[in-house]
C-alpha cells in the first residue's frame, strides 16, 4: 500500500514538474509547442494576444539582447510559426521596452502592437495606422501614407508598401522633415538587387565591407563566412574586381552583408551599369550597420556632416553607401532619413 502511495505521489510530482517546465516560457495553452525544444527554447514571452476563439497569436518574444515579433497560426490543430520579424519591435535597451510594454491586441480584422505613446495597426499584415510621438501615419487607398504632426500633413510614398516583412519600427519618420528626405530618396535611388540562394562550396573566406582587402572588416577585423552551410547564404550577382557581394546568416539573431574574394565572373544583367553614385551628407549623428535585415547592429557611429556616396537603396529605410571609417574604405547601410543629397 505504501509503495502504491509513493508511486502515486511520484507520478503527481512528475506531472506538476512537467507542467511547470512547459510553462516556463509563459506560453498559453498548446502554443507551448512553439517553444519547447525548438529554436525558441531560450526565449521568453513578453506579450501575446492568445484567444481560444482564434487560430492566430501575435507574440513578442525575447532573449537577453533580442526581441522578435512572432506570429503563429494553428494548422490542423497544431501551432506553426507563420512569420517573424526583429525589425517590427523595439529591442532590449530601447526606452520603449519596459516591464509593462509592449502589448499585442487582435480582433477580427487584424492586430495592434502597442508601446507607451505608440501604436501600430496591421490588417492583412499591412500597416494601416501608426501613431508615434506627435506623428500619425494613415494608409491611403493608393498605397501612400498620409502623415500628420497635428499642424501639417504630407504624403509619404513607400515603393513597396509597409508590411510586417519590411516594416521597421526604429526607422519610421519621426518628423515632417524625415518624410521629405525619405520621399526624395525614393525618387532618386534605385533598389539593390534581390539576393538569391547560394550553393554550398568549400572554404571559409574573409568577409570585408568593400571590394578590397584594405577595407574595414567586421568582428574586430576577423569576419569570415563558412561556405559549406548554404542555410542563410545568398548572392546578389554583384562582382567587382574579383570580389562578390554576399549576405549570410551568422546566427538566428544576426546576419551580415559583405564581400568575399571569388572566381565568379557571371554578373547580374541589371548590374552591368554598376552602382549609382549620389553624393550625400548625414544631417544628424547616425550609425552604419552591415545587417539591415535582422539585428541592425550598429557597427559604428557616424557624426553629422559626414560625406558619403549613395550606391543604392537597400529597402524603404536603408541606403547602401560608400564612405571612410576608422581611416579605411568602407561600405554599409545608413538610415535614409538621416541623409540629404548635396545641393
Amino acid at each position: 500500500m505504501k509503495q502504491k502511495i509513493f508511486c502515486l505521489c511520484l507520478l503527481l510530482c512528475l506531472m506538476f514538474t512537467s507542467t511547470a517546465l512547459a510553462n516556463e516560457w509563459g506560453a498559453p495553452g498548446s502554443t507551448v509547442d512553439l517553444f519547447n525544444g525548438t529554436d525558441y527554447n531560450d526565449y521568453s514571452i513578453e506579450a501575446h494576444d492568445h484567444s481560444k476563439k482564434r487560430d492566430t497569436v501575435h507574440f513578442v518574444v525575447s532573449t537577453r539582447y533580442h526581441q522578435q515579433l512572432l506570429i503563429a497560426e494553428k494548422v490542423n490543430k497544431k501551432w506553426q510559426v507563420a512569420q517573424t520579424s526583429t525589425k517590427a519591435v523595439w529591442q532590449p535597451g530601447d526606452p520603449q521596452v519596459t516591464t509593462k510594454w509592449p502589448e499585442t491586441k487582435q480582433d477580427d480584422k487584424g492586430f495592434t502592437l502597442l508601446y507607451k505613446d505608440e501604436s501600430y495597426r496591421f490588417e492583412n499584415s499591412e500597416l494601416t495606422q501608426a501613431a508615434c510621438g506627435n506623428l500619425t501615419c494613415t494608409l491611403r487607398e493608393d498605397g501612400d501614407y498620409e502623415v500628420s504632426d497635428g499642424s501639417s500633413t504630407a504624403l509619404w510614398h513607400t515603393p513597396h508598401g509597409l508590411f510586417i516583412s519590411n516594416f521597421n519600427i526604429r526607422l519610421l519618420p519621426r518628423s515632417m522633415e524625415d518624410v521629405t528626405r525619405l520621399n526624395q530618396f525614393y525618387d532618386l535611388a534605385v533598389d539593390m538587387f534581390t539576393p538569391v540562394p547560394m550553393e554550398a562550396s568549400q572554404g571559409k573566406p574573409a568577409v570585408y565591407s568593400a571590394p578590397t582587402d584594405e577595407s574595414w572588416r567586421a568582428k574586430s577585423g576577423k569576419a569570415y563566412v563558412s561556405l559549406k552551410d548554404p542555410d542563410g547564404l545568398y548572392r546578389f550577382g554583384i562582382v567587382e574586381d574579383g570580389w562578390e557581394l554576399i549576405q549570410y546568416k551568422v546566427s538566428m539573431r544576426t546576419s551580415r552583408v559583405g564581400y568575399i574574394q571569388t572566381q565568379e565572373t557571371q554578373i547580374a544583367p541589371a548590374f552591368v551599369q554598376g552602382w549609382q553614385s549620389i553624393p550625400v551628407t548625414t544631417v544628424t549623428d547616425t550609425y552604419f550597420t552591415d545587417d539591415p535585415d535582422v539585428s541592425q547592429f550598429q557597427q559604428g557611429a557616424i557624426p553629422a556632416g559626414t560625406d558619403m556616396i549613395l550606391l543604392a537603396r537597400w529597402d524603404d529605410f536603408y541606403a547602401y553607401v560608400d564612405f571612410a571609417f576608422e581611416g579605411k574604405a568602407a561600405r554599409g547601410f545608413v538610415p535614409l532619413r538621416d541623409l540629404a543629397v548635396h545641393e
